[in-house]
């Protein structure tokens, strides 16, 4: 029976060839990544929210933390039509079921 002679220097040639591939494409993989991690996300605004007054109402504040200030932007909010929309989707959910 014959067996084969492995050379050394090219096993080990081949595989220190592989792992520079595999290192180098985890850290093309890593940079990737790590700059899509750090984009600022897009905010994200239904157009219900874009649309509705009683939203754009409540976001009006003043800037100033004084009592007489927060009193006045509490009197100020109406919520009265805050659940406006609500039986519409209570028809929705109940339509899923």
């Amino acid at each position: 029976m014959r067996t084969k002679n492995f050379k050394l220097k090219s096993g080990f040639s081949t595989i220190f060839i592989l792992i520079i591939v595999v290192v180098a494409a985890l850290g093309i993989l890593a940079v990737v990544v790590a700059k899509n991690s750090f984009k600022e996300p897009s905010p994200i605004e239904s157009p219900a929210s874009a649309l509705d007054e009683q939203v754009k109402n409540l976001q009006n504040q003043s800037s100033s933390d004084e009592v007489g200030a927060i009193e006045k932007d509490t009197n100020d909010t109406n919520l009265d039509n805050l659940d406006q929309g609500a039986d519409q989707i209570e028809k929705d959910l109940t339509g899923i079921q």
